[in-house]
């Protein structure tokens, strides 16, 4: 029986050292993905990420009368420009946890996602709360709003840096301006570059950098994007990529926070936060 048990050990042992070389071996693959597929295919896959995690649960229950807490963050730019009154919109609103407290504040929230079931919670969240937000189900790109809808939007999380190549971020960016009433403004959150934790990424952008000169390979890729676990994100470099990204967005920049990784744009230049 020793003898069984050592063998059976020694077979764990060797499973979980291949399991662990695949496992290295598909994060390198998928590393190699945004230089290689095209924007559109980047988002489809995040797309089906997204509806690969509701369908397996990783849900809630509808909020109860306390519901989620606003980020630090949020919550500071909400109080700075005032924001409890008014029409917001918030772009993947998912299960509701933003647009609860916000909505809690007096603001009337709009919110969008493209998962359906993302959106049913939300609206069992806002009835269990009893406050002002609506929720629907629609596509970021074809918005179903009348301009000049709204006073404020919201990309939630880091919903900006989901969004694959420079230039579709800012086409979609300016176009927001267009829901916005006059004096609206965009807030919004990015990821920035930080220590790598592996070596893979590195060795990913090294090797993307010569993919990316082969025939049919994507030419929106820039450094610091990255595919890992089915989700695309753009991992800004420093602050003067994102604030030349605004610009050339033709936006203008109320506030820009490099630390801390969010900004509000504005649509007219007559806001100012109380400081």
């Amino acid at each position: 029986m020793r003898l069984l048990g050592s063998l059976i050990w020694l077979v764990a042992k060797l499973s979980q050292a291949i399991s662990q070389f695949f496992n290295r071996v598909s994060r390198l693959l998928d590393g190699l993905l945004p230089a290689l597929l095209s924007p559109g295919q980047l988002n489809r896959l995040t797309r089906e990420y997204y509806t690969d995690y509701y369908s397996k649960g990783s849900t809630k229950e509808a909020l109860g009368p306390e519901g989620d807490e606003l980020e630090q963050w949020e919550a500071q730019v909400f109080n700075r420009y005032h924001m409890d009154s008014g029409r917001m919109l918030v772009l993947g609103s998912g299960q509701g946890r933003e647009s609860i407290p916000i909505a809690r504040r007096g603001v009337t929230v709009v919110g969008v996602d493209t998962d359906d079931f993302a959106v049913r919670t939300a609206l069992r969240s806002a009835r269990v709360s009893g406050v002002p937000a609506h929720f629907s189900q629609a596509n970021f790109l074809k918005l179903p709003f009348m301009s000049e809808s709204f006073d404020f939007v919201l990309l939630t999380n880091v919903m900006y840096s989901a969004i694959p190549d420079a230039s579709a971020r800012q086409t979609w960016l300016t176009s927001l301006r267009n829901l916005l009433k006059p004096n609206g403004v965009v807030i919004l959150s990015f990821e920035i570059k930080r220590e790598p934790v592996s070596r893979l990424k590195p060795i990913c952008a090294c090797i993307n950098a010569v993919l990316v000169k082969l025939p049919g390979a994507n030419r929106a890729y820039r450094p610091g994007d990255e595919y890992s676990y089915g989700h695309f994100m753009h991992f800004f470099q420093d602050e003067s990529e994102v604030r030349n990204e605004f610009i050339g967005a033709q936006v203008a920049i109320q506030e820009l926070d490099w630390a801390h990784g969010f900004a509000v744009v504005r649509h007219s230049p007559s806001i100012t936060p109380s400081l």
